[in-house]
């Protein structure tokens, strides 16, 4: 499963609201946690252990069946992952 990364962004447009959440359509956020859309285990990615990294610019990425994107958990998959003290 594939993490967003990020080489650069900006917060132009961004809006910040009385709860300290900011939405900045140029600085793009990624998940921590999330589930696997095949075994549907709900998993912390910084303890996901790595396979591999490819730049964009390695001949190999082309050749690489490409997994998913990590997502968002739901409201009701982050209630899940609370009620088994994830």
């Amino acid at each position: 499963m594939g993490r967003g990364t990020m080489i650069s962004g900006n917060t132009f447009g961004a809006r910040t609201f009385s709860d300290g959440k900011t939405i900045a359509p140029m600085l793009p956020e990624f998940p921590n946690i999330t589930r696997c859309s095949k075994c549907k285990t709900i998993f912390w990615l910084k303890r996901a252990k790595k396979i591999a990294e490819l730049n964009f610019s390695d001949p190999l990425w082309q050749n690489i069946k490409y997994d998913e994107e990590a997502k968002f958990l739901t409201t009701k998959e982050y209630i899940e992952a609370l009620k088994k003290s994830l």
